[in-house]
């Protein structure tokens, strides 16, 4: 709810859709590397409140678009530097950077 609030993320019309949770699984969108990680400070310092903790290891920053190659200014969670990739899986969907054809 915080982080609806603090406009940070993305929206489809007037939906909600940066943050994207189930059970412990949380998908963070957003149309910046700045407003990225901003996010990810709003969600650490929420999740403290429930004693819950992220996995740096367990997570990873994929871009999506024309410019998703291009080398990006580093993520932080809880003090760990995110790793870059071009796929992963969110509740057994792959997500893809971009397909060569």
């Amino acid at each position: 709810m915080k982080l609806k609030h603090s406009k940070l993320g993305c929206y489809v019309g007037d939906t909600y859709t940066g943050c994207i949770m189930y059970a412990d699984d949380i998908a963070l969108i957003a149309a910046s590397l700045t407003m990225l990680q901003k996010m990810i400070d709003v969600v650490v310092d929420e999740a403290r409140y429930i004693n819950m903790t992220f996995n740096a290891s367990k997570s990873a920053v994929i871009r999506i678009g024309k410019n998703y190659k291009h080398p990006s200014t580093p993520l932080q969670l809880t003090g760990k530097l995110l790793c870059y990739d071009v796929k992963a899986k969110y509740l057994g969907m792959s997500i893809v950077s971009a397909v060569e054809l």
